[in-house]
Parts: structure tokens; sequence; C-alpha cells
């Protein structure tokens, strides 16, 4: 492949991943509101898995397990939500690339909250994903961004 067939390639693909980004809806403050996160149903605690919008890795979608059952997958700039029972989690994603898994346990109590973030980590041969527990404040003020 020659240096311009190279450099249109590249500029076809960063084209792609710039239309991939989510769109974002204006509040009535005149600012930008990202997601909502809902409340955790009554008797029951609430997990709140996100990832931010970030070219690095974007096109990589995390498909996701809860203690073993699958729950969707994680695309980038998406939020899943799933209301649990009181009780511990394991939840898991993986890609295909070397050390490509990841997995995050946590325990979940009535009317708890829980958010783990979404990121994309270099791998070999490919992207690989990240699975982090963050704070309320932190998870809510990124959430809020997208």
């Amino acid at each position: 492949m020659d240096r311009r067939s190279a450099f249109f390639t590249l500029a076809a693909g960063l084209l792609l991943v710039g239309c991939g980004a989510p769109s974002t809806t204006a509040n009535n403050a005149g600012g930008v509101s990202g997601p909502s996160v809902p409340q955790a149903q009554q008797g029951q605690g609430l997990i709140v898995l996100y990832r931010p919008f970030i070219a690095k890795g974007g096109g990589l979608r995390f498909p996701l397990t809860m203690n073993g059952s699958s729950i969707g997958s994680l695309a980038n700039g998406s939020v899943v939500t799933q209301n649990v029972a009181p009780g511990q989690y394991s939840i898991a994603t993986s890609a295909p690339s070397v050390a490509g898994a990841v997995n995050v346990t946590t325990q979940i109590a009535e009317g708890q909250t829980v958010f783990i973030k979404g990121d994309t980590l270099l791998g070999y041969p490919t992207w690989r994903p990240n699975l982090v527990i963050v704070g309320e404040a932190q998870a809510r003020r990124e959430i809020a961004g997208m």
C-alpha cells in the first residue's frame, strides 16, 4: 500500500470513529446533560456500568456477564443498569486480546448503587477492556458529560 492509499484509509477510519459519537441533549439551563441514572427498585440494589466516549478503542464492545449470565454489552458512550437483589455479584468482560479478560466483584446492599466504569487499555493484537469500581461523584460527573 502506498502512502496516499494509507492516508485515505486512515482518514476514512477516523471519520467513521467520529461519526459514532453519541449525541447529547441540552438541559433547561443551556448546558449539556447525559443519560440519567435510575434509582434502585424497592428491596433491590442497582449496578450501573458505564463507558465514557473516547476514541481510544472506541470500536470495541464489551460483552458483559454477571454471575455467568449475559447482561448485554457496553459500547463506547453507553450506560447499562441492572437492578439486583442484595448479595455478591461478579461482573466480567473479555476481548480477543492477550490478557483480554477482566472481572470485578462487588457486594450490593438494599438501596445501594454501585458504579462500574469501563475503559480500554492497550493490548495485543487489539485493545482490551478494563472495569473498575468508582465513586458516585466521579461516575455521575462522567455520565452527565456523555
